[in-house]
């Protein structure tokens, strides 16, 4: 368990230190500061937070999917067949990298969660900014560890570094116009 850990941690450090992961952070800030409703709203509840988290992790997902194909392809080449060979091995390597994507995606997007709390916290008391906090880390979750699990299948699937990246561009942005506009449709029937 202990020697598990650290793969993880090692894993988690090389994420974090790739100059071009820290685009994320970058990403999610602009998209929070220039979102329509973070700068218009004189209010502070999940809505809110939803509203503002869904922009930014459909937008941030997409790159963060093709970053995190590459990641996962790093130690994938020919030389290192005969590791693959071992199922412990591919096991545990595969379970490293998923953690270490998935929480190296957490923290580099959680400062756009503080700001929105920071943001909030002159409107609303302790129980209602936890509450806008669950609503981020509700959205935060499951579509993060889709598109980190998208990555890897990816990357099994097609062991070359840019045909897998291609590939799982193409499908988050297939999903995201198959399900934008009829999620769309469906707000505006059930308004009247």
């Amino acid at each position: 368990m202990i020697n598990y850990l650290r793969q993880i941690t090692f894993q988690f450090v090389v994420f974090l230190r790739e100059k071009i992961h820290w685009l994320l952070l970058v990403l999610g800030l602009i998209f929070l500061f220039t979102s329509a409703n973070f700068g218009n709203n004189d209010t502070f509840s999940p809505a809110y937070i939803n509203s503002i988290s869904g922009g930014i992790f459909l937008f941030t997902s997409i790159v963060y999917g093709v970053f995190a194909t590459r990641f996962f392809l790093m130690e994938v080449s020919d030389q290192s067949q005969i590791q693959w060979a071992r199922s412990r091995f591919r096991t545990d390597f595969i379970l490293a990298k998923f953690f270490a994507m998935f929480f190296g995606a957490l923290v580099l997007l959680l400062p756009t969660l503080v700001i929105m709390l920071i943001r909030g916290a002159a409107f609303n008391n302790l129980a209602g900014l936890l509450q806008g906090a669950a609503v981020w880390i509700y959205l935060f979750v499951p579509t993060f560890l889709f598109v980190t699990a998208l990555s890897i299948v990816s990357g099994l699937l097609l062991r070359k570094p840019a045909l897998a990246m291609i590939l799982t561009l193409l499908c988050l942005i297939g999903l995201v116009l198959f399900f934008t506009p009829t999620c769309k449709i469906r707000a505006k029937c059930t308004n009247f």
